[in-house]
């Protein structure tokens, strides 16, 4: 009916461009929608795995991962995404066991992806192995460290000749992408957070228009 009217009330190809453009808005509505009830979600799932991963391995756990989420946050402008925080985050407590000891390799991992171009996730490994001793991460980490060099000694290591590499990336045009990026994704989390449950019924709303557009009658 509705592609009916617009032939009517346009003309054929005036209507056809109507008609057209309504099925791109319905488009990108839905997809907008779709974006931020995903990244929503993902970052839903992101404090629950870390909340488990801290109940798992942190002794006497309190529940409370306020002053984690802030440490979090303040991070962020460095081009991390909370949600890649937390992944490396929950890697980092489940092979060092101790929260303040994985906070601050992750904080090395940084510097040191950066340097190395690596990720997050996969620096963060490579140190929390050389923390624990282990010969073939320390190797792995691309800085020279002496046999048998481990703990909090190996990560000051680290840091002292990867220091400032997070900051100095973040001052080129790629680092401040990635920092606009990760702003992006914040505002598609917050939006996704309003619309989660509204969104399944709008969906199927504009499911419904789009079939009687596209239907027999339409």
């Amino acid at each position: 009916r509705f592609k009916k009217a617009a032939v009517t009330g346009f003309g054929l190809a005036g209507g056809i461009s109507v008609f057209n453009a309504a099925q791109q808005a319905i488009g990108f509505v839905t997809d907008a929608i779709g974006d931020s009830t995903r990244a929503y979600r993902e970052d839903q799932q992101s404090q629950v795995q870390l909340r488990a991963a801290l109940e798992a391995n942190i002794e006497g756990w309190n529940g409370n991962t306020d002053a984690i989420e802030e440490v979090i946050a303040a991070r962020m402008k460095l081009g991390f995404s909370d949600d890649e925080q937390r992944a490396s985050l929950s890697l980092l407590v489940a092979q060092v066991g101790d929260v303040n000891d994985a906070l601050a390799i992750q904080r090395t991992a940084m510097d040191l992806a950066r340097l190395k171009g690596s990720s997050l996730a996969d620096t963060a490994t490579l140190l929390a192995k050389a923390y624990n001793g282990s010969a073939t991460g320390r190797n792995k980490l691309g800085i020279k460290l002496a046999s048998g060099t481990k703990g909090m000694k190996a990560i000051a290591e680290v840091q002292k000749r990867a220091a400032g590499q997070a900051e100095a990336w973040g001052n080129t045009s790629a680092g401040a992408a990635a920092a606009l990026d990760v702003k992006v994704g914040e505002l598609q989390e917050s939006f996704g957070r309003f619309i989660d449950g509204p969104a399944m019924l709008f969906t199927g709303f504009l499911s419904g228009v789009v079939d009687v557009l596209d239907g027999p009658e339409g």
